[in-house]
């Protein structure tokens, strides 16, 4: 603890005193607690953590503990009554927090106070007269505030210096790991896919909760390995796991929460609902998860872990096979994408993530060349602003407005305000920091941008795009050992595929060690071209050296519709830069994003 000044005790004081006035509202939190204070979350956030090394969350809920314990030795109210009067949602979830805290439960109080007129905890009495009817209100305001002081000495000793132990509420991490699909059918595992989206998107707009993506579940959709090491590869404290079986529409789903560490059971439930009840379940897991893992939300964390986007479960189904579609990141699956959130929207024209799903898909498509820039662009700014105009306090559409400001705008006040504020917005929503770190690549700060994307992997380590970004801003770097551990390790994610020869070639190129660079387009052009020869490459190789090669390599990828920039790299290295600047020329023009990345090295 680092309480060095009058300024710290009076902070902590103040913050005790109005969470003490605001003890029978269970919707206070620390937004609440931000707001009647006149400060950000993040100040009184980091200016605790400087002082106790404590969350604001922890210290509202040990406020309210340490006043049941007043309450408690009145004796006048039961226990049921009592979590209410402290904020407590429900009795149950007060139990468990009490017993965690105190060592014992609410029924055993008096067994470990036998004094009925006194309560002590850790070492200081606090005396029911203090608090009695007959005084005067200036007395019993003073007692109040002497009250108070005693609890928040009480807490600071015990927590400081070990009077007795108790549970900390640290930063805690979930990974929500792949439904397993007992069905084995493509419908239902659609579904399961965008249940677990759905909790984790409501998930990760808890404060001091690092949720790990599904993308980087997905690896252990069938895991051979056991759960704490699972938790260790990912990092995470926490696991949700569980089964899914669909027949008509019934949906039977099994659902538990592990403890990562002990592999101890905290919390499983089994569920029977028809397609309808899928919207509370998600809720309701949801806040579960919350509950069990001690997180007091604020009244924003709560609307959005239950908000209703849509009340129509054929709308529901439509728009999570929408998303599937769109991952698949094809031509003939970008415009699956689309019918199906069109359908959504049909069904539900107020479901606004439809209409996100929509500005989504029409800017991916553009840089996929499924759909022209002017189509395109058109469509997803439209549907961005209408998703806006629905619900404002939504991160993807201001994404989107992102990147189209980034990579096709060039308007790079646009791009940093839509993405800082879709960040603000959900400060869990992870793609919004992706497009930032890309951002912050475009203006060619590449320190912000190796620090977003590293961020970025930590949530989503597994994620092929996002691996092959951080290997791009290594390359960019001259880390080209770094460079190539990004490549090996989109080896493992890809089943070695194309892309990892084609990545160690860029990068063997760069360092000139050319024959390596060699080795790894003749396995590159192998799997892109079956049966090739590549005997021709050697002998090239052997009669005209590096340019003579490069120049094969120009001819093959203009071939196979390389993007111009890419063509351009190549002519720069052998020195003819006239042929470079005509490619990055022809590469502005296409109307193709990506060549504001090779304009700014």
């Amino acid at each position: 603890m680092n309480l060095n000044s009058r300024e710290d005790q009076a902070f902590l004081n103040s913050l005790t005193e109005i969470i003490e006035a605001n003890l029978n509202n269970d919707q206070f939190g620390v937004s609440e607690l931000a707001h009647e204070f006149g400060k950000s979350r993040s100040y009184i956030h980091r200016r605790l953590k400087a002082i106790t090394n404590d969350s604001v969350s922890h210290l509202i809920r040990t406020v309210r503990l340490e006043r049941a314990i007043v309450l408690l030795q009145k004796n006048e109210v039961s226990v049921a009554e009592i979590a209410y009067d402290v904020g407590f949602g429900s009795p149950s979830y007060f139990i468990k927090c009490f017993h965690e805290h105190f060592g014992y439960s609410p029924g055993e109080f008096f067994k470990n106070n036998p004094d009925p007129d006194k309560n002590f905890e850790n070492g200081i009495f606090i005396n029911e007269e203090t608090i009695s009817k007959s005084q005067g209100p200036g007395r019993k305001w003073l007692a109040l505030s002497l009250i108070l002081l005693l609890i928040l000495c009480a807490f600071l000793v015990n927590k400081y210096f070990n009077v007795q132990p108790r549970h900390l509420d640290l930063e805690k991490s979930i990974a929500v790991l792949p439904l397993k699909n007992t069905g084995n059918n493509l419908e239902t595992q659609v579904l399961a896919d965008g249940i677990m989206e759905d909790i984790l998107n409501r998930l990760s707009h808890i404060e001091g909760l690092k949720v790990k993506s599904r993308i980087s579940s997905e690896k252990y959709e069938n895991p051979e390995r056991s759960l704490p090491e699972i938790a260790r590869e990912m990092g995470v404290d926490y696991i949700l796991e569980g089964t899914i079986l669909k027949e008509k529409d019934v949906v039977r789903i099994y659902i538990q929460l592990i403890e990562a560490k002990s592999d101890n059971h905290v919390w499983s439930e089994q569920y029977e609902r028809d397609l309808k009840g899928i919207f509370a379940f998600v809720s309701d897991v949801s806040m579960q998860i919350a509950n069990e893992l001690n997180i007091v939300l604020s009244v924003n964390e709560k609307e959005m872990i239950n908000k209703v986007y849509t009340q129509n479960k054929e709308a529901y189904n439509l728009y999570n096979e929408g998303r599937f579609y769109y991952g698949l990141r094809t031509k003939e699956n970008f415009e699956k994408s689309i019918e199906c959130y069109n359908m959504a929207l049909a069904l539900d024209s107020n479901y606004f993530l439809a209409y996100a799903g929509l500005a989504d898909t029409y800017v991916t498509g553009v840089w996929f060349n499924t759909f022209s820039k002017e189509e395109g662009l058109q469509k997803s700014r439209a549907y961005a602003l209408k998703a806006i105009s629905m619900d404002n306090n939504l991160a993807e559409p201001h994404v989107t407005l992102g990147a189209i400001a980034t990579y096709f705008d060039y308007d790079w006040d646009t791009a940093e305000k839509e993405l800082k504020l879709a960040m603000k917005i959900n400060p869990g929503y992870i793609r919004a920091y992706k497009l930032y770190a890309e951002f912050m690549d475009v203006i060619g700060n590449r320190e912000e941008a190796r620090r977003y994307i590293n961020m970025v992997l930590e949530s989503t380590p597994y994620d092929r795009h996002r691996i092959w970004l951080s290997y791009y801003y290594y390359l960019k770097e001259g880390k080209y050992e770094k460079a190539l551990e990004e490549s090996n390790k989109l080896s493992l994610v890809v089943d070695n595929k194309s892309g990892s020869p084609s990545m160690n070639f860029n990068v063997y190129i760069r360092q000139n060690n050319f024959s390596a660079a060699l080795e790894e387009y003749k396995k590159h052009i192998t799997i892109v071209s079956p049966g090739i020869n590549i005997e021709i490459l050697d002998s090239i190789y052997a009669k005209s050296g590096i340019n003579g090669f490069l120049r094969f390599v120009i001819e093959f990828e203009l071939q196979n519709n390389a993007h111009p920039s890419y063509i351009a790299c190549y002519y720069a290295i052998i020195g003819e830069k006239d042929s470079a600047l005509t490619y990055l020329e022809r590469g502005y023009e296409s109307g193709v994003g990506g060549v504001v990345r090779s304009l700014k090295d």
